[in-house]
């Protein structure tokens, strides 16, 4: 089998945090073309074997788009009320089909992963500025950076927003005359700073989901797709290792309350390894490990199904705002799930299947 695919996408993240609110927003529009050539050997009218060729063509479009937002009750890191909604849409070029997911998990939590991105650029500020800077002082320094991220310059001094963050960055570092090289470290892609996280934190609510009708109909007539609640309880935990590497693994299980053909719980396990070899080289090793626990309307053997993936991930900026990558990824899969939006209500199991593949690709920052 001949396997060509070609993917091209475009995607944004944001986060923001005050002592009360996170939000973390994601979304990403990707399209997909896939063409398979399955060759066959054939017993010729001569006798002799010869090979043809099967060429399938697939091409599918997808927008997924996710805002988690946490409010803190008491403290900054105590019980929160969370709200996730989410949308996911895909269209099917060549069957002419469309399905949309609109998600809506909502409950309470405890604990807080807090972003510290900017804890490692006042790190970077005062090792390239050559500034000999307390751990007190550059606490401060990235306590100015995320307000500035979070818009308070520019909500508090209007126009002087940026000669305002200057001067108090400034006036940490006794060097006033490095405020272009600041600026090149905090916004510019040259000095490329993956995001960092610490901290805990456990979840319990509920999701609500409504997936489109018609086409799902289509493929599945025996399944009620319209509305979908599960209950969902999930723990996450982030640890930055130095200023260079990261570690972040979850845990999350789903129970869905209608108890429907292809509803059946699930409980996914994920962890991710990420290192900063210097400002233009990262590397990320993943892992997600996902089980099915089938009931009888679902499969009459009861037999549970698993999904793994291990891959590694490199990426390398060439230019300011232009990088080249490299995947390796291993897949063995036995159900299928047809959204991304936590964990999907419908499960369908499939014969199992591995793969590897590998991807290179390129990357350009817009911003």
């Amino acid at each position: 089998m001949e396997n060509i695919n070609v993917d091209l996408g475009l995607e944004e993240g944001y986060l923001y945090q005050t002592p009360t609110v996170t939000r973390r927003s994601y979304g990403y529009f990707q399209y997909d073309y896939n063409s398979t050539n399955n060759i066959t050997s054939v017993l010729d009218n001569q006798g002799n074997f010869k090979d043809e060729n099967h060429y399938t063509i697939a091409s599918v479009a997808r927008l997924y788009v996710i805002s988690a937002n946490s409010f803190y009750i008491n403290n900054y890191k105590g019980f929160s009320f969370y709200v996730d909604p989410g949308f996911d849409y895909t269209y099917d070029f060549k069957a002419k089909l469309n399905t949309h997911t609109i998600s809506l998990p909502f409950g309470l939590g405890y604990g807080r992963v807090i972003g510290v991105r900017n804890v490692v650029q006042s790190y970077i500020i005062a090792k390239e500025i050559g500034a000999d800077l307390s751990n007190e002082t550059l606490l401060k320094i990235a306590e100015i950076i995320e307000k500035y991220d979070n818009d308070y310059y520019y909500a508090t001094y209007k126009d002087d927003a940026e000669i305002e963050f200057y001067k108090d960055i400034a006036n940490l570092t006794n060097k006033p005359e490095q405020a272009l090289k600041i600026d090149q470290i905090i916004n510019s892609p040259v000095y490329k700073t993956s995001e960092r996280f610490v901290g805990w934190q456990i979840q319990l609510g509920v999701n609500l989901t409504y997936v489109d009708l018609e086409s799902w109909q289509t493929h599945y007539s025996r399944i009620n797709y319209t509305t979908a609640t599960d209950l969902l309880v999930s723990a996450t935990y982030a640890l930055p290792i130095g200023f260079d590497k990261q570690l972040i693994a979850s845990l999350a299980y789903s129970k869905n309350l209608n108890d429907e053909i292809y509803r059946t719980p699930k409980l996914k396990a994920s962890a991710r390894f990420a290192i900063d070899h210097n400002y233009h080289w990262a590397t990320t090793l993943y892992a997600n490990y996902n089980i099915a626990y089938l009931n009888e309307k679902t499969d009459l053997k009861k037999e549970n199904k698993t999904n793994l993936t291990l891959g590694v991930k490199t990426d390398y900026t060439l230019l300011n705002s232009f990088s080249v990558y490299a995947s390796l990824e291993y897949l063995n899969q036995e159900f299928q799930e047809y959204t991304l939006l936590q964990l999907s209500p419908t499960t369908v199991p499939i014969s199992k299947w591995e793969r590897i593949m590998f991807h290179l690709g390129f990357n350009w920052y817009i911003l």
